[in-house]
């Protein structure tokens, strides 16, 4: 919990500063007042999506960077300042088709940035849209080796380990670190 909130910190960290590098359209934004409050009327309003499982199996996953989002939302807002985030939240119950809807409906809704998809399979749905309406996109926990390759995206990042990087590095720590394991 505490990694993928550090994560989900770092992600939105990391979109603070895009924001102020790059110059952002000034928009009076009402929203519902869960995320961004004080704003004032030249202030920029930075839409983020997370689009991930809240209800079902993976809703473990989804729930907990939808929550941690939601958090770090709230504390940058807290700050000040004339950049505000909006935080948008679809369930996409780790389902693929399910997905692409929850992220058009994001995009319809004027989302700029995308936190997810939180799983791999929609992920893999999604990313190729991201790709092709140049959002930018974090990935905190769709592992799957393809997420960032598809297409050489330049603006997709993953900030979880890979799949095939965890086993591997699973298998080196316990040669390095076990004498005579027995796994099963």
């Amino acid at each position: 919990m505490k990694k993928k909130f550090f994560a989900l910190m770092m992600a939105m960290v990391m979109a603070l500063s895009l924001a102020a590098c790059g110059g952002g359209s000034d928009e009076a934004s009402s929203n519902s007042g869960d995320s961004a409050g004080g704003e004032s009327s030249g202030s920029s309003t930075f839409k983020v999506g997370v689009i991930g499982p809240l209800t079902g199996g993976a809703a473990i996953y989804g729930t907990c960077v939808a929550n941690s989002a939601q958090i770090a939302v709230d504390e940058i807002n807290a700050l000040g300042g004339d950049i505000q985030f909006e935080l948008m939240t679809e369930d996409d119950v780790n389902d693929a088709e399910t997905s692409v809807n929850a992220y058009n409906a994001l995009m319809d809704d004027g989302m700029q940035i995308l936190v997810g998809t939180v799983t791999t399979q929609p992920a893999l749905s999604v990313v190729p849209l991201a790709y092709e309406d140049r959002v930018f996109t974090l990935t905190p926990s769709a592992s799957g080796d393809d997420v960032i390759s598809i297409n050489d995206n330049d603006n997709v990042f993953q900030i979880c380990f890979t799949d095939s990087n965890q086993g591997s590095r699973s298998a080196q720590y316990i040669d390095e670190n076990f004498d005579n394991p027995k796994i099963a």
